[in-house]
């Protein structure tokens, strides 16, 4: 059991294989939520965590929902923006102070440009993310997990 007190911790990806972890840590959240069944819901490399989910613990998933494509095998090129995340130099760019406009260039790098353009993604989530990603060891937490997972 992986729970949540160690959430705030870099997750230690070497001593589990990256999938395992990720359901088991989404389980003990639906347990400390009292949350029995979800529709689980990926985006980018979060397809992965929905199928972790969906695979390891198929009674507690309704549906399972991709959008996007994250690097789901070994045949899927990991973009330039998170190989260099993976890389030395990620060290650094995890702790950048997080600016609108790297958040609508990674956007755009990952595929996302018609959505920001039409308007699917809003200012507001756009302002949420650059906050979060300020406030929060989130770009560090997500530098380990594809260090773990992304391909050269």
């Amino acid at each position: 059991m992986i729970g949540l007190a160690g959430v705030a911790a870099t997750p230690d990806y070497s001593q589990t294989a990256h999938r395992d972890f990720a359901a088991d840590l989404m389980a003990d959240v639906l347990d400390e939520l009292g949350v029995e069944k979800v529709h689980s819901v990926g985006a980018s490399i979060g397809d992965m965590w929905a199928l972790a989910l969906a695979s390891k613990h198929p009674d507690r998933v309704l549906s399972v929902t991709l959008l996007g494509a994250g690097p789901l095998s070994d045949d899927v090129d990991v973009h330039m923006g998170l190989r260099l995340l993976r890389s030395p130099l990620g060290a650094l760019m995890s702790r950048v102070r997080w600016r609108e406009r790297m958040e609508r260039g990674q956007a755009r790098q990952s595929g996302h440009g018609p959505a920001l353009d039409d308007g699917r993604i809003p200012q507001p989530y756009v302002d949420w993310k650059v906050e979060m990603t300020n406030r929060t060891g989130w770009r560090v937490h997500e530098r380990a997990m594809i260090r773990a997972i992304a391909y050269q």
